[in-house]
């Protein structure tokens, strides 16, 4: 009897999955996947789509971010700092566990994040009349000014990725992403298919 061969995955696609499982929902995806989970991402879609959605939607992060990271670097913020900076902007005095729930990020890193943001002058912590173990936080000038830099590059960047689209284009596409992260944030019973 012959034994049936064990498909191999190399560690290129390994990681490929990985990654867009934690972009997509910011959840660590499990090292031991389910063949028939694997087969699942791979399906092709219609006639025209010589590409599976989960590589686009990877070579499209990578082309946005090769794209925005030298600009952010220049303006002097990392990464994780611009939506921290924006939701501290439009929410005077906030809390550190209200950018964390916002953000979408562990309280923790939001610490580390928010610190580095007061060591360079961005941001500012003052404790609560009403609490004095909490902080409460305000942008300073410097950080709106950041701020504006950044979104420039985002709009500068975002005008790229979108030439040639027509008004109703974008928003349809504005609307499939929003519907897009809606179906994987929005119902946790599904995401925690992946994860057994």
């Amino acid at each position: 009897m012959r034994k049936r061969r064990r498909a191999r995955w190399g560690s290129g696609w390994d990681k490929t999955v990985e990654f867009l499982c934690f972009f997509l929902t910011n959840r660590p995806f499990p090292h031991i996947v389910s063949l028939r989970i694997i087969r699942v991402l791979t399906i092709k879609g219609g006639e025209g789509m010589k590409k599976p959605f989960h590589l686009m939607i990877f070579r499209v992060y990578q082309s946005h971010r090769n794209h925005l990271r030298p600009r952010i670097r220049e303006i002097g913020l990392s990464s994780g700092q611009p939506k921290i900076l924006l939701y501290v902007r439009d929410h005077r005095n906030c809390r550190l566990k209200d950018v964390a729930r916002h953000c979408e990020i562990k309280p923790a890193t939001t610490s580390r994040i928010i610190d580095k943001l007061v060591e360079d002058g961005y941001v500012t912590k003052t404790l609560t009349c009403d609490d004095r173990r909490a902080m409460c936080l305000c942008i300073t000038r410097a950080g709106e000014a950041a701020l504006e830099k950044w979104v420039r590059c985002c709009v500068f960047v975002e005008e790229e990725m979108l030439r040639n689209f027509s008004e109703e284009e974008r928003r349809q596409f504005y609307h499939y992403l929003d519907r897009a992260y809606e179906n994987l944030n929005g119902n946790q019973k599904e995401v925690a298919l992946c994860e057994n």
